[in-house]
């Protein structure tokens, strides 16, 4: 493995121009620890937020339209994948959010897996790309929780009205004979 004069190997060097050219990313500082090799990039990830959220900044769990985020890439990368960093106030409610201890930054679940998988099977563009989705689907776990209870509640109200009948003609094509004796006795009580 080839390093330049700053000490980072020929697989960083890749890695950064990865990381200047894709859409979503913005590197603000890298940072070297000749210690231990180990190099720290961080990123501002724009996020695809809807345009009200956009306009305010951040989705209403918190996550931000722009998201900074801290790659640590270990000496050892490409073998060993970069272990990734949210901010330190970042909601760690929020699934697949590995929240850690409260003086330490919290780590996303980016993967169901390795990530060390998912370095070797799709590169650094899949981890970055990942990531990418992962905080736009964090910033719509709330819509997508409101979403999940109205498909209940839409399912529910399907349910009763096979029983009691449609609003629109008080009687649903689907129910059986002893249904509409049901519907049929249960709207008597209504009279």
């Amino acid at each position: 493995m080839g390093e330049d004069k700053a000490g980072r190997t020929e697989a960083l060097e890749r890695a950064l121009r990865l990381m200047l050219e894709h859409p979503a990313l913005t590197i603000v500082a890298v940072t070297d620890d000749p210690a231990t090799g180990a190099s720290t990039v961080e990123l501002e990830v724009q996020l695809g937020l809807p345009n009200a959220w956009m306009a305010e900044g951040s989705s209403p769990n918190g996550v931000r339209a722009i998201e900074p985020v801290t790659l640590v890439f270990p000496h050892s990368y490409p073998l060993r994948p970069p272990r990734i960093r949210l901010r330190a106030d970042f909601n760690r409610s929020l699934a697949h959010v590995i929240p850690g201890p409260p003086t330490e930054r919290p780590i996303p679940c980016i993967v169901e897996g390795s990530l060390s998988e998912l370095l070797q099977q799709q590169g650094l563009a899949g981890i970055l790309n990942q990531l990418v989705a992962w905080l736009e689907n964090a910033a719509l776990e709330f819509e997508n929780a409101y979403l999940r209870h109205s498909s209940v509640f839409i399912e529910f109200q399907k349910e009763a009205e096979k029983y009691l009948g449609t609003p629109s003609n008080g009687e649903d094509a689907t129910m059986s004979q002893s249904d509409r004796t049901l519907h049929t006795t249960s709207n008597s009580y209504k009279k």
